[in-house]
């Protein structure tokens, strides 16, 4: 592939690059010559012109040997942190899952492990992408509302569900990633978020807001995308799963950039007006399911336009709990 060449200030000279020496110095309020400055200037002019070419590439067709030389430029492109952080304590978010034949016993759940995020075995058996996970990372994925979560599964007409309610009842601090930088859906979140930056921005230098802005308007249109999946390993994912991976991998969190735990982004399933949230392993832990309801999916409306508060599928229930104890599920129909 013909990756933008890398200019000097993204060429490591020992264990760092000119632009990453430069940007931390600008970060932590330290004051930078000319030609440190010039550094910058030339990696905004890289990040312009490799962006375009990233966005270029129709990702439905790259080959697997395409689809690692990619995720190695990305690594080099992406060498810095960027971003702002959200702290939030109070978390209540819905999670649909597909009930499968090998998780009954005696015809019923039992074990609360089948309602969380999939073992990361069987996430590196299959090598699929998916919007925040790699096949080399699991994460729980969640929304803030019901209706949102099962538009998103999309579970079919016939099919068994668990729609399980998880809390965060510690008051506990979660790291949140927000996406930002946006405006090309209408989504309330998104805008706070950007108004966020905006206004963290006026305390950064100029460069360091111009290259902080270049990152997570990229970043976001990666997430909000909607495109057709036709990649056997959706590699159409392969940008915001990078970025993903990146983010929650609690690699080197430092004062500045502490450990995400989690990434908040506008649902594409539900035409980006509500959140999806993907979950750090860590953050899972500080979690517990505390209501769940079974259902059968009797009929389902995700292709059309729906009021938040009209079901995105009729459902008929079939069992309830609110009592797990010695991990295993205590239903309300024993």
């Amino acid at each position: 592939m013909n990756f933008p060449e890398l200019p000097k200030c993204k060429i490591y000279d020992g264990q760092t690059t000119p632009e990453q020496r430069v940007f931390d110095k600008l970060v932590h309020k330290q004051n930078i010559t000319d030609s440190e400055e010039k550094f910058l200037n030339e990696a905004i002019n890289f990040y312009r012109l490799t962006f375009d070419y990233l966005k270029s590439i129709n990702l439905s067709l790259i080959t697997d040997e395409e689809s690692i030389s990619i995720l190695e430029f990305l690594r080099i492109v992406f060498n810095i942190e960027t971003g702002i952080l959200n702290d939030i304590s109070n978390l209540l978010i819905y999670r649909v899952s597909i009930v499968k034949d090998s998780f009954l016993v005696y015809g019923k759940v039992r074990d609360p492990k089948y309602l969380s995020y999939p073992p990361l075995e069987l996430i590196q058996k299959s090598g699929i992408y998916n919007r925040a996970n790699s096949p080399n990372t699991t994460v729980l994925y969640a929304s803030f509302i019901e209706n949102v979560a099962l538009r998103e599964t999309k579970p079919a007409v016939g099919s068994r569900i668990i729609i399980s309610k998880w809390i965060n009842d510690t008051g506990r601090q979660f790291h949140a990633y927000p996406i930002t930088n946006n405006d090309t859906v209408d989504n309330l979140e998104l805008r706070r978020a950007t108004q966020a930056f905006l206004e963290a921005k006026k305390n950064m230098h100029p460069l360091v807001g111009e290259i902080t802005d270049l990152h997570l308007k990229f970043l976001s249109s990666e997430f909000i995308k909607d495109t057709f999946i036709s990649s056997s390993k959706k590699y159409e994912y392969l940008y915001s799963a990078f970025f993903a991976e990146k983010i929650l991998s609690g690699n080197n969190p430092t004062d500045t950039y502490p450990e995400t735990e989690l990434i908040i982004y506008p649902s594409v399933a539900y035409n980006h007006k509500e959140e999806n949230l993907a979950l750090s392993l860590k953050a899972v832990k500080h979690l517990k399911i505390f209501e769940l309801k079974e259902y059968n999916v009797i009929s389902t409306n995700y292709e059309s336009v729906i009021d938040i508060n009209q079901q995105a599928a009729d459902l008929s229930l079939i069992r309830s709990s609110d009592w797990i104890e010695d991990n295993l599920i205590i239903w309300d129909d024993e």
